[in-house]
């Protein structure tokens, strides 16, 4: 792997295609790009690689202008799923929303967007999605066609089990799992924001996501505070003001690890301090709902058409997928609900739980 990457710069400019492991032993991910905003599995991109085969390759090339693109047939979308492609082409000469994208049922994907739609659009505006967010779903859908799914939570393994931990957003996960990290030095990252499983194992997304304040015990270096002020008045920014953070990856790289048996589900809630173990059926319930409020990929208007016009890759099924290999990996947990008020609470209940059951 490299990590030599100390004054590495993200950025949206076009350069050299880079390589790396988005999730290792799944996919990789090429491109021109280092940085790419609302993808949620790998946003900053690194040229960390390792020697893992994945089981699929993904190609994002943000390109001046694409020419020929076919018009529109399903709305704002187009599909051909006979040549497995679906593409965008939206707007006016002015300004031109243009992505194209090929080979969701193969062992490469391949994705072409306009510079303009790339660079300027950040935000979503109902049905219309930034680049990155469609990239999310294509790639969501691959993963689900292969019967892998990914989990809206952080994740940290002693090197043989993995004690995910789930809340919807905004709840405290990133930062308990960097509390635990930093109170047990036996304790990995697998991912601070979303990992894949096939019901068992699970796989860390070391890319995902930048974490956004500083957490000085384990040298985590995350926004200004000036430019989370401005975040906080003007959130829809937030995409254009986080170029310049770090990964986890790249922050802590003898933290990070790849791949572990799923163990413990600890579901946040905000409350009274103390925890209880909760049944499959609760538990499915939870980390299902989790999961449809993060990932959009079954409202989303290239995988709508492509559902339309196709009976074997289609938003439907992938759904059922996604609903069976969760309540497979809560068969293989144990699931405890911890509620507290503050993440400093959070992971001493962890914790207790983890030296009590494990």
């Amino acid at each position: 792997m490299l990590l030599n990457v100390k004054n590495w710069q993200f950025t949206t400019k076009l350069s050299k295609i880079i390589t790396c492991s988005a999730v290792p032993e799944i996919f990789n991910l090429q491109t021109n790009v280092s940085y790419i905003p609302g993808f949620a599995l790998a946003s900053h991109i690194l040229p960390f690689f390792t020697n893992d085969i994945p089981k699929f390759t993904v190609q994002f090339q943000v390109i001046p202008k694409i020419y020929n693109i076919p018009a529109s047939s399903f709305h704002i979308a187009g599909v051909d799923p006979q040549s497995d492609t679906v593409w965008l082409n939206y707007g006016n000469k002015f300004f031109k929303i243009q992505l194209i994208a090929k080979g969701l049922k193969s062992d490469h994907l391949e994705v072409k967007v306009s510079y303009s739609y790339f660079k300027y659009f950040r935000n979503r505006i109902e049905i219309l999605y930034p680049p990155g967010a469609f990239l999310t779903n294509l790639v969501i859908s691959m993963l689900l066609y292969r019967n892998l799914s990914p989990v809206h939570c952080s994740c940290v393994t002693n090197g043989k089990y993995a004690y995910l931990i789930t809340a919807p957003a905004g709840t405290g996960k990133t930062i308990t799992a960097l509390y635990l990290l930093h109170k047990c030095d036996d304790l990995k990252i697998l991912s601070d924001d979303i990992i894949i499983t096939n019901g068992s194992q699970v796989w860390g997304c070391p890319l995902t996501a930048s974490v956004e304040y500083d957490f000085s015990p384990l040298g985590i270096q995350g926004l200004s505070h000036w430019k989370n002020r401005i975040i906080d008045i003007f959130p829809l920014l937030y995409p254009f003001l986080v170029n310049n953070a770090k990964p986890l990856i790249m922050q802590i790289p003898d933290r990070i690890s790849f791949k572990a048996n799923a163990k413990f589900i600890f579901f946040l809630e905000k409350g009274a301090n103390g925890y209880k173990e909760i049944d499959p059926d609760e538990a499915a319930r939870k980390i299902i709902i989790i999961n449809r409020l993060e990932f959009t990929y079954q409202r989303d208007v290239l995988l709508s058409a492509y559902s339309y016009y196709d009976n074997e890759f289609n938003v439907l099924s992938l759904m059922k997928k996604e609903e069976v290999i969760l309540q497979s990996l809560i068969s293989n947990v144990r699931s405890f609900l911890i509620r507290a008020n503050s993440p400093h609470d959070f992971w001493r209940l962890i914790l207790n739980i983890i030296e009590k059951f494990d």
